[in-house]
């Protein structure tokens, strides 16, 4: 788990990690084409620590199955917003 902000434009998504990280992955910016996303869903919480469990998590699917997890604040508003720009990629 690696604190960042995440950013979502009409072409891509973007995870850009704090940079107090210590880990050498979670210093790299990582970034994916809208086209690449196939559905934005709720995963809910479980109750896990450290992995970001104790929240319920945006749940990204990317067409090659590829599973992707943020904890953002205003989940449903941020849900709602990347919808609709993967709706119309």
């Amino acid at each position: 788990m690696v604190g960042g902000t995440l950013y979502a434009t009409t072409k891509r998504l973007m995870f850009v990690p704090n940079r107090l990280n210590f880990l050498p992955r979670g210093r790299m910016i990582h970034e994916w084409s809208m086209q690449r996303l196939s559905t934005v869903d709720v995963l809910d919480r479980d109750f896990t620590p450290y992995t970001g469990g104790m929240h319920n998590r945006m749940d990204i699917t990317l067409k090659d199955g590829e599973k992707l997890l943020f904890v953002v604040k205003d989940l449903s508003t941020a849900m709602e917003e990347l919808r609709q720009i993967v709706a119309t990629a």
